[in-house]
């Protein structure tokens, strides 16, 4: 993001999770490749830790990024001007906590929607509605690739207009689309729970598309990676505990609709967060 140009910074700053998807799509694909050349049970003894010795060796490539990528522009001007916190968690958690907690309520909504399409659907689909996996698959994949279509898309609007206009956009066609979306993914078929995910992929999306670089406004250079990560992985680790949680209560209620209350409360968490964001797309951060 600080390196991007800042006309173009949502636009950039997007790629996060459409390199998200692109992984979490390739291991759709390798479990579906899984599945068709290898019996179930084979796949459930052994099988499924192909993927993750063939993965191993990206981190070789992370590793090779981390040690050798330039700092951003922003970050050697408060360098050079000894701009940089000597403490910044505790600055953080002291002096910024009203912005931590700010971008912690902007992301809920991220972090729910997110693992309920993407995680929370599929095994939905597989193990409640008794789904062949290949089928929760394809319709997973089709989901990812339509985030990875529209969130650049969204992202490159909000450079234009302001991330404000498409955050709101994107909430409210979650609030709209949730409901009937759920009520789809329980009709049955293909058509259908594709459809469902077709429609929250798209709503997810325009919320998706300027959140990680509204994010990185909101805190300055000199605690802005302590900051977003601080607030990123809280929001990530809880939302990231919601398939499991949903699935727990949903089989003591008996209520399918449950993880839609869940996200409708974080829908209201982040509005509130909005209303008290300053709109931030032609903010300057290099000096910042």
């Amino acid at each position: 993001i600080e390196h991007a140009h800042p006309e173009h910074r949502a636009l950039v700053a997007s790629t996060t999770y459409v390199s998200m998807c692109m992984g979490i799509l390739l291991g759709l694909i390798t479990e579906l490749g899984l599945r068709f050349m290898l019996p179930e049970n084979e796949v459930e003894e052994w099988a499924w830790r192909i993927p993750f010795v063939c993965v191993s060796l990206m981190g070789v490539i992370g590793l090779y990024i981390r040690l050798f990528l330039s700092e951003s522009p922003a970050y050697k001007y408060a360098k050079l001007h000894s701009n940089l916190s000597a403490t910044p968690i505790r600055d953080v958690f002291v002096k910024n906590y009203h912005i931590v907690l700010q971008s912690i309520a902007l992301y809920s909504t991220v972090a729910t929607a997110f693992y309920t399409i993407v995680i929370y659907v599929k095994n939905f689909m597989q193990t409640i509605l008794f789904y062949p996996a290949y089928e929760a698959i394809i319709i997973n994949s089709i989901t990812l690739i339509i985030i990875m279509l529209v969130t650049p898309m969204a992202a490159a609007i909000s450079d234009k207009i302001g991330r404000i206009p498409i955050l709101v956009l994107g909430l409210l066609l979650i609030v709209v689309t949730l409901y009937p979306a759920l009520w789809l993914l329980l009709r049955g078929g293909f058509i259908l729970p594709l459809l469902s995910q077709m429609i929250m992929a798209v709503a997810l999306s325009f919320y998706l598309g300027p959140m990680p670089a509204a994010l990185a406004e909101l805190f300055p250079t000199r605690i802005r990676f302590t900051g977003v990560a601080v607030s990123y992985n809280f929001t990530a680790g809880l939302g990231g505990l919601l398939p499991l949680f949903g699935f727990y209560v949903m089989k003591l209620t008996g209520d399918y609709y449950f993880i839609a209350y869940f996200i409708s409360i974080t829908n209201v968490l982040s509005m509130s967060a909005i209303f008290f964001f300053k709109e931030s797309y032609r903010k300057e951060i290099l000096y910042n």
